[in-house]
């Protein structure tokens, strides 16, 4: 039963892929970018790995150069390996551009919808989009944070103190704390929090199902049928397991800010702010209604606090293989600072070399290995290379950080290369113009995450050294380069 089960499955997709692909061929006379040769029916699919897809498109980059098609089953792919590329189409032409493909996995199957990084360039994404950046996107919204950051900073100080030997769970408290306060009101006293552990493993999860441009549920949606045909099947299992967590992360922490709303006790919080709007408004919430603050509200929390704490993380790697760098930024606190204060966002214009360190933090192992794809709405010439209309626009932004023209031996960690460009220069290859994404769709917490990232380096650097670990023979250890798979990159 089941091999015909598998069988039919199979005969499904050939023949969906038939009918698809004979409905969208391109134009005659078309000519795409170059790519790797395609086979038939898989096209380049089999060339694309479950993991480490930023490595492979990386590699074609250097063959095919900075603008690659590919394709997988019907799914027409432009992968863009420069940052003049990505401006080029994904900013300078957003009205084009700025749409995405439809992520199957997430808003289907996980049902984590409507998200606003996964929605289509359309009315609902720009409400959300408004409602975001007004939230945490403005000069004035991250000046009304600098106390929660003071407060949450001086906490992972005292945590870093008290147990050194858990730096990565202090160091993952904290943006969890941050955006649980900013979205809910939430306060965070452990990193064991309820809310904190519960969006930490959905998030691993969601990651750990594979990456954006390599998900066959995204590559063709026949596969969801074969998922319910076999409700046995592991992927299958898993898929509902992350699905479960998903759905708690958005129902668990949106009840209780209602609750307490009920009783009185709610903080001050954007969900909150929300709520309290409707029902000024005399507003009965439809549930459609709700479900959007729900997912708004996770969303902002989840990728805030991941992609913050990876971040921090890849701070914490370089200090300890680069101790170098870590006493020249420490000197520079000393010599501007002192030892009186602690550091503060008013200082920032005067620490020029903890700049350059965190941009290379930043390069060196970008949050995310790949952008969220956007999606051509129509068809389009960039320097006589055709691109099909609906094309999955994949920016590689480890690729871009990888980029010689850009950066010379671009795989060292090595701040001072920021100190030798001029401000001109320094300004076009500032690596924060690549990991925030492009154009339209850029992060609009790019602001508020940088900040955090930003002062918890600095706090870290005027109160701690940092080292590598030694063995039982007072040998150093040296941690190993490693990074975990996913959309998100963190360290292992």
């Amino acid at each position: 039963m089941a091999f015909l089960e598998i069988t039919g499955a199979l005969v499904l997709l050939l023949v969906s892929y038939v009918v698809y692909s004979a409905s969208t061929h391109p134009r005659l006379g078309a000519r795409p970018p170059p790519g790797p040769t395609p086979i038939p029916v898989l096209g380049n699919l089999h060339q694309v790995p479950a993991e480490g897809q930023h490595i492979v498109f990386t590699d074609w980059g250097k063959k095919y150069g900075p603008v690659v098609y590919a394709q997988c089953l019907s799914v027409k792919m432009v992968i863009l390996n420069t940052l003049q590329a990505a401006d080029d189409l994904l900013d300078k032409r957003g009205a084009i551009y700025s749409d995405r493909p439809h992520f199957g996995l997430i808003t289907d199957v996980l049902d984590w919808k409507p998200n606003l990084p996964f929605l289509p360039y359309n009315d609902q994404w720009r409400k959300h989009r408004r409602l975001c950046q007004n939230a945490v996107g403005t000069t004035q919204s991250l000046a009304g944070f600098r106390p929660l950051h003071r407060v949450e900073s001086l906490k992972l100080l005292m945590e870093l103190m008290q147990t050194p030997e858990d730096f990565m769970l202090h160091i993952k408290r904290y943006p969890a704390a941050l955006m649980l306060e900013i979205a809910y009101g939430h306060s965070v006293t452990s990193i064991d929090d309820e809310l904190v552990v519960l969006t930490d493993e959905a998030v691993c999860e969601i990651t750990s199902l594979g990456g954006l441009a390599s998900t066959l549920i995204d590559f063709f949606p026949a596969v969801r049928r074969v998922l319910t045909w076999l409700p046995s099947f592991s992927v299958s299992r898993r898929v509902e397991k992350v699905r479960g967590l998903v759905q708690a992360m958005m129902n668990i922490p949106y009840e209780k800010v209602k609750q307490e709303m009920a009783s009185g006790s709610a903080r001050p919080s954007f969900l909150k702010t929300m709520l309290e709007e409707h029902t000024q408004a005399q507003d009965d919430m439809t549930p459609e209604q709700e479900r959007e603050l729900m997912c708004l509200s996770s969303i902002m929390y989840s990728a805030g606090a991941d992609t913050t704490g990876a971040a921090m993380l890849t701070f914490m790697l370089a200090m300890t293989l680069h101790p170098e760098v870590f006493r020249k930024a420490q000197a520079e606190i000393d010599r501007v600072i002192g030892s009186s204060r602690l550091p503060d966002w008013d200082d920032r214009a005067s620490l020029p070399y903890l700049e350059c360190v965190l941009k290379e933090v930043y390069r060196w192992n970008p949050p995310g290995s790949l952008a969220v794809p956007h999606r051509a709405m129509t068809e389009d010439t960039y320097n006589t290379l055709h691109i099909p209309h609906g094309s999955m626009m994949i920016a590689n932004l480890w690729g871009m950080t990888r980029d010689t023209n850009m950066y010379r031996d671009p795989d060292t960690f090595f701040p001072e290369r920021f100190e030798q460009m001029d401000k001109v220069e320094a300004e076009l290859k500032d690596p924060r113009k690549i990991i925030f994404g492009f154009g339209r769709r850029v992060c609009p917490g790019r602001l508020l995450g940088d900040a955090s990232v930003w002062l918890a380096m600095a706090s870290i650097i005027s109160v701690f050294d940092i080292a590598k670990a030694r063995d039982k023979d007072g040998i150093e250890i040296s941690p190993e380069v490693a990074f975990v798979p996913g959309s998100i990159r963190r360290e292992t």
